[in-house]
């Protein structure tokens, strides 16, 4: 699994292990070792692989080296591509800038600078487009897939959790207004068998009290006859 690492230390040389680069964000593929404490990524040790991909934002009080120096020390670690975004214009004139994208990719032994401008352009190391003003990254050349941020992924998380639950929770009213149907069905059901019996049992009543008073009307007619 891929892990996106912020201001992790980066090292690669055994012999001087103080020597190195922090970048403000890496990609790790695969993702270092989450079993002990990683305040250093170093490129040497078995599970430390070497960014796919850093990320440099340019900083207002050290520009030059954001525009200058950086790219020899992310060449000589091994990283495969380079990001160097100022998205507030901080780069040095004097230095071809303020530009928003530098990219910088490995090509065979050589790391060289492929963009120096806007974007979009192709990055290779996440199968995707990186854009300028505002800096986004999107999953094609159109820019209409965009990438969410952390920030956002978070909340379509939670909107996503609270849609299940709200989903969860008119599944659970739909069985119980369900269940309560049943329940009248039933009751009617009952109640009908209930009045039919009713019925029943009144048309009996009905049809013996007729024939009492029909039996009683021949006993009374059978005293009148003359003897």
């Amino acid at each position: 699994m891929p892990s996106w690492d912020k201001n992790l230390a980066l090292r690669w040389a055994e012999w001087n292990p103080r020597m190195g680069i922090d970048p403000d964000v890496a990609l790790i593929v695969p993702a270092p070792p989450k079993d002990e404490p990683l305040p250093s990524l170093c490129t040497w040790k078995p599970g430390h692989a070497v960014p796919r991909l850093a990320i440099e934002v340019v900083s207002k009080h050290h520009p030059y080296k954001d525009y200058r120096d950086l790219h020899e020390r992310y060449g000589a670690s091994g990283v495969g591509e380079l990001w160097v975004l100022d998205p507030e214009g901080h780069g040095p004139k004097s230095l071809g800038g303020p530009v928003p994208i530098q990219q910088w990719v490995r090509r065979d032994r050589t790391f060289e600078r492929v963009h120096f401008g806007a974007g979009p352009v192709y990055s290779e190391a996440i199968s995707a487009w990186l854009w300028a003003d505002p800096i986004r990254i999107t999953d094609d050349a159109d820019g209409k897939r965009v990438w969410m941020t952390v920030t956002e992924a978070e909340r379509a998380a939670k909107e996503e959790a609270l849609a299940a639950k709200e989903a969860e929770r008119v599944a659970k009213e739909a069985a119980l207004a369900e269940k309560e149907a049943e329940r009248v069905a039933k009751e009617a059901e009952r109640v009908a068998k209930e009045a039919a019996l009713a019925a029943s049992e009144a048309a009996v009543a009905k049809r013996d009290a007729a024939e009492a008073r029909a039996a009683e009307m021949e006993r009374e007619l059978a005293k009148l006859r003359p003897r």
